[in-house]
This record gives structure tokens, C-alpha cells and sequence, in this order.
């Protein structure tokens, strides 16, 4: 029986941001930080929080990003960038380590993080914990295993186009038209919307019900989406140099893994990356038949979930 979750808004420094949360954290010794892609939205990985915190016997937090899902914008036309979100991340890492810690020293026990992060979030992730003191595989004391799920650590060629369509003289202009037809849409019944979405956008047609609803839900909204493009621009402009996987791994302690998706159908994580981490002595592993979109199908969270277990049975 998969335990449930519940779904916040929570300040941490620069603004409120959703968090789903699953249990409380220091009430288990092992604490899981889910840290999502582009777009930030807590919800589209609660499923998969909840198996990874039944099947280890642990806590889980996923946080969402600010300006991203129904937490409300602080000021209202706020637009939040890449370095905005690793500090919102930062802050969100003290802050649980330290009711982590607390948590154990009242059980008596040794506390244990388990950071996940998915596509742009593996980056977010990644630079988060080492601001909260990420050094040799712990973060202020808490031995801390880190996981990268199809991680977007890097521009690849396979996406050039998008990227240099995100940096162009006239990205601005196009982010707020986008943003300002998100806002229309929203303002429909939720049936069209959805419908909607699925005509506009062929990947929602393979989402599970569920996800179909929460994506008409969260994202016809004009700060969401200008908050998601907005990060993707910072992403393309600030991911161009190749990404330092053999610091990374130091930092770990080599308690640090990574998930691709097989061959090149992941343009965001493709085989190119994969080699870089893996000639660096990172951990690589595959999964076949996995999209980047893992999230909003079940039988690909399943297997997602199933193969993190094994990364950490090999870790431990």
C-alpha cells in the first residue's frame, strides 16, 4: 500500500513554492529530496515519491520551483531564472537537513539523504547540495546518496535549435506572448482545456488521466509559463560549456549516480552525455523504453523507481 502525500505551499528564502510531501521529515531516518525537471511542478512526481519512500522505509519532499504550479507569484510579475531556482533549492536542502538531523538524534539513529533530481532539476539538485555543503558524499554530516534521472547537465547538439531559438533578439517577445495565451487558455472549463492541450501537444495524449488534468491544471497560467521559459532560456544560455562530472563525482564521495534513457531518443540526456559521465568514472546507467517524461505514465515510473532501487543497493 503506497503511502499517501500532501501538497503545499512553503516559503523558503526568496519566495512560496509547492512542495509535496510525504510523511514528515525526521520521522524516519532516511530522508528522499526529489528535485523535478522544467516544469517544476511538485505534483507531476508525487507517484513516484510515494514508492521510493514506501519501498525504503523513508520520508520524501519534492519541491517545486518558484514561480512554477499554483504558488502564487511574490511580486506578481515575478520571473525566477536558473540561479534563482539553485538558491531556492539551497534553501530548501538546510532546511531539511535540519529536521533531518533532529529527527535522528531524538531516534537515535544515523540520518541518510537520498537526493533525486530529474532533467534541469539533476542540475538545480546537484548545485543546491553542494551550496548546502554537499563534500565527500555528505551534507553537514548526513551521509547523502545523489541520483540524476535523465539529467539535463549539459547543452548537447541534439538541442541546438531549441536552444538557440530560447537566446535569440526576439525570445523576450515570444515568452510574453506564450505567456499571455497560457493565461487565456486557463480561463476555459477544464474539459477544453484539456482538450486543448492534447490537439496542441501530442505528448499529453499518452499521459494517464490523472496527469492530463493536472497539466491542464498547473500550466495554462501566464507566471507559470513565463517562469518556464524564462528557465529554459537561462538553461540554454548558461548549460553551453561542458559540465565538470569528475568534480561532481568528488563531491559525492562517489555515492552518485546517473540515468539515461537508451541510445538518443532522450535529445535532453542523450548517449553523448552518458559517455562524458561515464569516462569521468561517474556511474551510468541505461534503461530502455524510458521517456524523458517518466513521471506521466505509470508503468515508466515503475520502472524508473525499480531501477533507482538497484542504483542504491549498488551504492550501499
Amino acid at each position: 500500500m503506497r503511502l499517501s502525500s500532501t501538497l503545499s505551499v512553503e516559503r523558503r528564502g526568496a519566495g512560496p513554492a509547492e512542495v509535496a510531501r510525504v510523511g514528515i521529515v525526521g520521522a524516519a531516518l532516511t530522508h528522499i529530496i526529489f528535485v523535478p525537471g522544467n516544469p517544476g511542478v511538485a505534483s507531476y512526481y508525487t507517484s513516484t515519491a510515494e514508492m521510493l519512500a514506501e519501498r525504503l522505509g523513508a520520508t520524501a519532499a519534492v519541491v517545486g520551483y518558484l514561480g512554477h504550479g499554483s504558488a502564487p507569484l511574490e511580486p506578481p510579475m515575478a520571473a525566477y531564472g536558473l540561479e534563482a531556482q539553485c538558491e531556492h533549492v539551497h534553501r530548501f536542502f538546510e532546511g531539511e537537513v535540519a529536521k533531518l538531523k533532529a529527527g535522528a538524534e531524538e531516534w537515535g539513529g544515523e540520518a541518510r539523504l537520498l537526493v533525486v533530481g530529474h532533467s534541469i532539476g539533476a542540475y538545480i539538485a546537484f548545485a543546491g547540495a553542494q551550496r548546502a555543503g554537499l563534500r565527500r558524499g555528505a551534507i553537514g554530516g548526513v551521509p547523502t546518496r545523489s541520483i540524476g534521472l535523465m539529467p539535463f547537465l549539459e547543452r548537447t547538439e541534439l538541442v541546438r535549435t531549441k536552444a538557440e531559438a530560447a537566446t535569440s533578439w526576439w525570445a523576450p517577445a515570444a515568452v510574453l506572448f506564450l505567456s499571455c495565451a497560457a493565461g487565456l487558455v486557463g480561463l476555459l472549463p477544464r474539459f477544453a482545456t484539456e482538450r486543448l492541450l492534447k490537439l496542441a501537444a501530442s505528448d499529453v495524449r499518452r499521459f494517464c488521466p490523472e496527469m492530463v488534468s493536472l497539466t491542464a491544471r498547473a500550466l495554462p497560467r501566464f507566471g507559470a509559463v513565463r517562469n518556464i521559459l524564462t528557465l529554459f532560456r537561462d538553461e540554454a544560455r548558461e548549460l553551453a560549456e561542458p559540465y565538470d562530472y569528475a568534480a561532481l563525482k568528488e563531491r559525492c564521495g562517489g555515492a552518485l549516480a546517473l540515468l539515461y534513457a537508451e541510445g538518443d531518443t532522450d535529445e535532453w540526456a542523450p548517449s553523448e552525455a552518458a559517455a562524458r559521465a561515464a569516462a569521468a568514472g561517474v556511474a551510468v546507467a541505461v534503461e530502455e523504453g524510458v521517456p524523458h517524461a517518466f513521471s506521466v505514465e505509470a508503468p515508466t515510473r515503475e520502472a524508473v523507481v525499480a531501477r533507482v532501487l538497484g542504483l542504491i543497493e549498488e551504492m550501499n
